[in-house]
């Protein structure tokens, strides 16, 4: 199966499941590094094709402001599962709108700059019965979101795949060096925070 495959196999499940009358909510969670913002824009293209309105988004614009986020230590793997993101934020401001009866309904995609360390409070976008949100990110099937996904998936990579195949998860991994300010940083954030977090035990779910 191509990759093109793979998409139109994804965008077909999404739509056969998709209830009439209700928006459609994918949380989409794997490893650092694993490819899920790529999956999620792409398979976001194949689903808007379909006719469906796609709301993306990502828990990478819900994070803690860094007191908060580092505050067990800025390398500390347990501080980043435990302190880094702001899931009220997604439940109130996404999640929740979009678990309703009543529809259109406003929703926000970001609440934080983490670069700047900033808040952020954007106009509202609607989201009506036929969107589908395509959430990707880390620790999306932890307890406080979990109950509010349609469906799940659990994006991997395994030691099978192609250099090639893996082109997307490494353009990924040079956009994190420029967030995290540089190769030195970054592999001190890899080491000492996401790497051990990837122990702590996390529930895989499949559909």
């Amino acid at each position: 199966m191509t990759r093109t495959d793979l998409l139109m196999f994804l965008a077909d499940e999404l739509v056969a499941r998709k209830q009439e009358g209700r928006p459609l909510k994918v949380g989409i969670d794997g490893r650092s590094g694993a490819g899920k913002s790529t999956l999620a824009d792409e398979l976001g293209v194949a689903v808007s094709r379909k006719g469906y309105e796609v709301l993306r988004a990502s828990v990478d614009d819900f994070h803690n402001p860094r007191e908060r986020r580092h505050k067990q230590g800025e390398y500390s793997a347990r501080g980043y599962y435990e302190d880094a993101f702001d899931y009220e934020s997604v439940v109130g401001g996404l999640l929740g709108p979009l678990s309703g009866t009543t529809f259109p309904v406003p929703c926000r995609q970001v609440s934080f700059d983490q670069r700047r360390n900033l808040p952020l409070n954007p106009a509202p976008v609607p989201a009506g019965t036929n969107t589908i949100l395509l959430f990707e990110g880390i620790f999306v099937f932890r307890g406080r979101l979990n109950g509010y996904w349609t469906i799940e998936f659990f994006w991997e990579l395994t030691p099978r795949h192609r250099w090639a195949e893996l082109s997307p998860a490494i353009q990924g991994f040079w956009a994190r060096l420029t967030r995290f300010g540089g190769s030195s940083q970054y592999v001190m954030t890899l080491h000492g925070r996401f790497t051990p977090m990837k122990r702590i035990p996390r529930p895989r779910q499949t559909w």
